[in-house]
């Protein structure tokens, strides 16, 4: 068989074959898998209504407190009065006597200065202070003998006198240990 010089003979089967493979893809597209198509169309699809999905409103963002501006200049401290550091007074001692520490008056001892909040709270007051001066003029113990009534003045007066230099009690004319007692006075001028 050679396909350049076909036989009529062959040509013809091959005609019928092809002919033959037409007609059944025709009708498997027209009976056969049209009908599975409708079949699968027909069948009943089931289907479920889902709601609407609600939105949930976001809680409104609270608002922002308004910061309130003081200018420095309105608040103006009131003035602290003068010089409010008073040693217990006493008598010059007799050479022989024993005589307490005293404050070095020569060393310029500061000021406390007056504790915000209690210049802001109009605290005033008297607080008595004791020391214990050494031999040497450094300060050993401190108490408070009497209270202003008001625990930061005490605390503010006994911290800054506790800077102050002293000088130590004489026994015999030789420096000895010895309480020297200190009157700070706390007071607000109007």
């Amino acid at each position: 068989m050679s396909y350049l010089h076909p036989d009529k003979k062959n040509r013809s089967n091959r005609l019928v074959a092809v002919i033959a493979f037409h007609l059944v893809l025709g009708w498997f597209l027209l009976y056969g898998f049209a009908n599975k198509a409708i079949d699968m169309i027909n069948t009943p699809v089931d289907a479920t209504l889902i709601d609407e999905v609600k939105k949930i409103p976001k809680p409104p963002a609270p608002k922002p407190i308004p910061k309130v501006f003081v200018p420095k200049s309105e608040i103006t401290p009131p003035p602290v009065s003068g010089p409010a550091i008073q040693a217990t007074p006493s008598e010059p001692p007799s050479p022989l006597q024993a005589s307490s520490a005293k404050l070095d008056s020569s060393s310029g001892c500061q000021k406390p200065e007056y504790p915000t909040a209690s210049r802001l709270s109009g605290e005033q007051g008297t607080v008595s202070l004791s020391f214990l001066i050494g031999e040497d003029g450094s300060i050993r113990d401190s108490r408070i003998d009497k209270t202003s009534g008001f625990r930061a003045l005490d605390e503010a007066a006994r911290s800054a006198l506790s800077l102050c230099h002293f000088k130590p009690g004489l026994e015999a004319g030789r420096p000895v240990a010895s309480w020297a007692r200190i009157r700070y006075v706390w007071h607000l001028v109007n």
